[in-house]
């Protein structure tokens, strides 16, 4: 008998409870949270993710007693409210995103664009290397860094949608959590000149496939 989406919920929240060294039923209150993490120890960042009813604020340890203030038993931290704390600080607001946790289950149908051509990229051939550099080299550095796309360490799975014009259009990659295999992150980047065209949801829906099988 498969998992329910319930108990994949839970258990999600139970490895990032583990890893931030909190209780796994605080994401069930209203509130946010400041925690510090080693593995960001020198990095000065700080990032919000909300987790059900509650908001983990994970940060350096060097800006734990400066972030501590955003933390609250009652109130939810809102993007607005983190960039605008940011901003009075003098510090640089990086973006906001928003995670969605999925099973095979809840996958949306997006069929491919039929000028489109569908290629699994390997992150260690030289010509699909040339590929990603060529896509990473025509977008904002921001978008980017959103995509987590980094030449230097590429997912293991990646997915690229090919043009008419035999360039990477989209790509979508995925890569297993450290903390439990059993998820994973998935990361798309679409070229400037293709977006609003179902590009980026059509590299997402395949590689989603791939990963349910």
């Amino acid at each position: 008998m498969s998992e329910g989406f319930g108990a994949i919920e839970q258990r999600f929240r139970g490895r990032i409870a583990a890893a931030v060294g909190i209780e796994s039923d605080r994401f069930d209150h209203p509130g946010t949270s400041v925690v510090s993490s080693p593995d960001r120890s020198g990095s000065r960042l700080a990032s919000a993710y909300a987790i059900g009813a509650h908001v983990i604020v994970w940060c350096d340890p060097e800006v734990v007693d400066e972030v501590a203030p955003l933390s609250s038993g009652t109130e939810v931290l809102q993007l607005t409210s983190m960039e605008a704390w940011a901003a009075e600080r003098g510090h640089e607001y990086l973006g906001g995103a928003f995670s969605h946790l999925i099973d095979g289950h809840m996958l949306r149908a997006a069929s491919l664009p039929s000028e489109a051509v569908l290629r699994r990229l390997d992150r260690d051939a030289p010509s699909d290397r040339l590929l990603i550099a060529d896509l990473i080299g025509a977008s904002d550095p921001d978008d980017t860094d959103a995509a987590e796309l980094d030449m230097d360490d590429l997912d293991p799975l990646i997915l690229g949608l090919v043009d008419q014009q035999d360039r990477l259009a989209a790509q979508a990659g995925a890569r297993p959590w450290d903390r439990d295999e059993t998820f994973g992150d998935i990361g798309v980047l679409v070229r400037e000149d293709m977006r609003g065209r179902g590009w980026g949801s059509a590299a997402v829906a395949a590689l989603s496939r791939t990963l349910f099988g």
